[in-house]
This record gives C-alpha cells, structure tokens and sequence, in this order.
C-alpha cells in the first residue's frame, strides 16, 4: 500500500480547518457538521493511498450485534485496514471510548475524534491521544494508525 503523502501545510488539512473555523463562526459544532470535514479529509487521504473510505459503515459485534461505525477505511481487497468513529465538540471523548469498547466496537485500529482531540486505539490500547487542533498532531494521528 502506498504511503501517505501529507503535511500539515497541505491543502486537505488547510481545508479542514477552515471548514471548522466557518462552523465556529456559525455556532455550529453538532457532530453531524464537525464529522463532515474529517470525513472530507479522510476520503483525500484514502484515496491517495489506494483505499476508499466507507461512511457509516455497518457490521456485526463479537455478540453478533449490528453496529454502524462512522467510517471504515477499506484496502483495495475490501477489507477493512481502520476505523473512525467521530464525536462533536461537547462530548466527553474518554467516556465516548469507553461506551463504544462496552458495545463491541473494533479496537484493533480506530480513531475517535473530535474536532479537538484525537484518542488512536490500536490493539485494545490506546496508542495515541493528541490535542488534534495543532495541524502537526492531526498528520500524525493519520499518519500513526494508517487511516489513510
């Protein structure tokens, strides 16, 4: 698989940002709208790769319950390489994590996100958790668990 080619001056990450600051502007900061440009960045960046990004992307649990997951990058075999699971501004990202372990969401590589925070689970642990505000931590974050 190809390596991702991004910085934190490049276009997609400008983009994303500014996207956020217009919603600021706007007092907007439900998840629906804060999701939508990580998930604008996240296809930039799958595509880049050979992978294609799946929103809401539904499976089955361990327990055989369907869940709907808010994005699955696929490799180019279909198979899922990562995860995303994005939360807006307000949530409490820790106890988010925790709900979605307790329901028998993916933690072998999946981001959790919100427009200010990053927490990279990988192996049931988590691997990275950054202030994803600062355009550097949010290319690591990218970068680290090879969601894109």
């Amino acid at each position: 698989m190809p390596q991702l080619n991004l910085k934190p001056t490049h276009k997609p990450i400008r983009d994303y940002y500014a996207t956020l600051q217009q919603y600021e502007q706007h007092d907007v900061t439900h998840e629906g709208a804060v999701s939508a440009p990580f998930e604008t960045l996240l296809n930039t960046c799958a595509r880049q790769v050979n992978a294609t990004l799946i929103p809401q992307y539904a499976m089955h649990t361990a327990t055989g319950d369907r869940i709907v997951i808010d994005g699955a990058v696929l490799n180019e075999y279909g198979i899922p390489i990562a995860y995303w699971e994005a939360k807006d501004i307000d949530d409490d990202l820790d106890r988010a994590v925790q709900q979605k372990r307790e329901a028998g969401y993916p933690l072998d590589n999946i981001l959790f996100q919100t427009p200010e925070r990053g927490i990279l689970v990988q192996n049931e642990q988590v691997a990275l958790d950054l202030d994803i505000s600062e355009p550097a931590n949010l290319v690591e974050s990218l970068k680290y668990n090879d969601l894109c």
